[in-house]
């Protein structure tokens, strides 16, 4: 008979099956109709079990299948199925006939417990006076157990991977010797679903997490696409609060900068419901749930705010929307406890709204680290830029009381010749000078705000370039004065020719100025050349000092741009170059380290 009772042949089965059922009724032969009919529900049921373990590879659709298998194997009203926590060290299950929520035992917890321990099978008669029994589902239920079967589930390796529970035998008596072989012999199959059943689970939460990371790396796209077209700070807040809003989503959104003069919480973006309302609002920073996230600088997450103590109820009540849950995270800077919160960023459901969980938490952390990097920014471009523009009028404040130390010492010398000077003409000489002098700084000063400003204006004027060489060579000297340089200057032309020769005067100073400051204590010669080359007009002026590093020669006429000098504005060849442009020319410089260096302007004379 062992050859035609496999489970899987179940209509052969059942037709031999029927045969001996009725050739044994014709003998009266009672306990062997009774043996049959027993064998054969034993045969259907692990043939049950068989297709049971065979068809469920996910673990949450094999472990009842394995339950309701296992009450019609033994013939039992309810049956459990206790798994080990391999970190653990638990027995737990949510499988359980007749009570689906989970049970969770401490190790060696319980008869699921003992036979882990033993990995001996435990059959009791009465469950209630075994000490080991563990009573509290029984009485959380009502449901009185009387007899049980556990056996333990060894897979291939020996190891214990679980507990199958048979509770209460139908009709009169316990569990049998019978009813035990039969649940030990599916131990060995059912070790074997459930490793390959928990294998697929666990691929399965691999898959969902990845695909959740790929989902959140495309939030993270969308958000970093939007914030760089944002216009502005403003422009990026009300970028993150609509993203915030639609994602988890949520009825309402904002953002609450603190401000830096009064240390409060402002409303910078708002979306949702009552977005209106709380716009500008300011509130103290430790005020409502916003103000214990950002003190404490955590997530701070609630399924009732309107129920919270902690709640700024005043907020709430400037707008239609009745507060439920609410998540709000703190914009710290990635740079440390130590560094100054930007505000905070919270989501509100309306009252009655699902809560909000784990998975929105990480999402509106993703987006509040991203706002937080712009802020952050934001923060050090305004520091920076700010730092910039102190040191630029620092330095254009020190090379204007540079420059101005050249006219007033002029002038200075010249008051104390005109005290002593008896000669009216040598008076009327020395006043002539003091007066070019002070012309000479008003129009520094001119030139200076002109160039603030990016105004371009020159006044062109038919100028004899005897008169102004001559002019031009007395201003040059004094600069040389009382140091080793030698100025020669050659330009004795008759011809005529139409520019602005104060400013253009200004120019030249200039760069003879900076041929003196590079030539430094040492001797040197500077020569400055006026030429006359048919339509155009050349001003060259040459040093023999210590040229230009090639680093710097193509930028020399930038703004700014001292070089490591200790006075100047930075501004000096700068203007040497918007004169020349104002004039519809240019200036090009031609340098070599320790060959000294060449600046040449080239104007149109008419």
């Amino acid at each position: 008979m062992g050859a035609h009772t496999l489970p899987g042949d179940e209509s052969q089965y059942d037709g031999e099956m029927t045969e001996l059922i009725a050739a044994s009724a014709d003998k009266s032969d009672e306990p062997v109709v009774r043996a049959l009919n027993e064998a054969r529900r034993q045969l259907a049921a692990m043939h049950d079990v068989a297709q049971a373990v065979g068809a469920n590879v996910e673990l949450q659709t094999l472990l009842p299948a394995i339950i309701r298998s296992v009450c019609q194997l033994v013939d039992s009203e309810r049956a459990s199925l206790f798994l080990v926590d391999e970190h653990t060290g638990e027995v737990w299950s949510r499988v359980q006939l007749g009570h689906e929520e989970e049970i969770r035992l401490p190790p060696g917890t319980g008869i699921a417990g003992a036979v882990v321990v033993t990995r001996k099978p435990v059959r009791l008669d009465d469950a209630w006076s075994d000490a080991r029994f563990h009573r509290g589902v029984d009485e959380a239920t009502g449901y009185r157990t009387r007899t049980l079967l556990a056996v333990p589930i060894v897979d291939k390796d020996g190891v214990v991977k679980g507990v199958v529970e048979a509770l209460n035998k139908q009709g009169s008596g316990g569990f049998s010797d019978d009813d035990e072989r039969l649940l030990l012999a599916l131990g060995a199959e059912i070790a074997v679903a459930l490793q390959r059943a928990l294998l697929f689970d666990e691929l399965a939460r691999q898959k969902a997490a990845l695909a959740r990371r790929v989902s959140e790396l495309d939030l993270l796209v969308d958000v970093d696409e939007a914030l760089l077209s944002a216009d502005g700070v403003q422009g990026m807040l009300d970028v993150v609060v609509e993203r915030a809003q639609v994602l988890l989503p949520a009825d309402a959104a904002s953002v609450a900068l603190i401000d830096e003069r009064t240390s409060a919480l402002v409303f910078r973006a708002a979306a949702g419901i009552g977005q209106d309302k709380v716009m500008s609002r300011a509130i103290p920073s430790d005020t409502g749930l916003a103000g214990v996230a950002l003190a404490e600088r955590r997530a701070v997450r609630v399924d009732d705010a309107g129920g919270d103590l902690r709640h700024a109820r005043s907020v709430s009540r400037s707008t239609s929307l009745t507060p439920g849950p609410l998540l709000a995270l703190p914009l710290v800077p990635p740079s440390g406890a130590e560094a100054r919160p930007f505000g905070v960023l919270t989501v509100l459901r309306k009252q009655g709204a699902p809560p909000f969980t784990d998975d929105d938490e990480r999402i509106l952390g993703l987006i509040a680290a991203r706002v937080t990097q712009a802020l952050a920014d934001q923060d050090r471009k305004e520091k920076s830029r700010a730092k910039q523009q102190l040191e630029t009028m620092g330095h254009m404040l020190s090379g204007i009381v540079h420059d101005f130390r050249t006219p007033m010492t002029v002038i200075a010398g010249y008051v104390q010749l005109l005290a002593a000077q008896d000669d009216s003409a040598e008076r009327e000489r020395s006043c002539d000078i003091v007066l070019k002098s002070c012309e000479q700084m008003t129009i520094m000063i001119k030139e200076l705000l002109s160039f603030a400003r990016g105004d371009s204006t020159v006044l062109l004027r038919k100028v004899w370039l005897e008169s102004f060489t001559e002019e031009l060579e007395e201003s040059l000297r004094r600069l040389v004065d009382q140091s080793d340089i030698t100025l020669v200057v050659n330009g004795h032309t008759r011809s005529v020719a139409r520019l602005d020769d104060l400013k253009m005067t200004r120019a030249l100073v200039n760069l003879v100025k900076n041929a003196r400051e590079a030539i430094g204590e040492a001797k040197g010669t500077i020569t400055v050349q006026i030429k006359d080359e048919g339509d155009d007009l050349v001003f060259i002026v040459a040093d023999d000092g210590p040229g230009l590093a090639p680093e710097i020669e193509s930028r020399v006429f930038e703004s700014f741009a001292t070089f490591g000098k200790a006075e100047g504005t930075g501004l000096g060849l700068a203007l040497v170059k918007r004169i020349a442009e104002e004039h519809h020319g240019g200036v090009v410089v031609d340098s070599a380290p320790a060959q000294g260096c060449t600046f040449t302007i080239r104007i149109p004379r008419q």
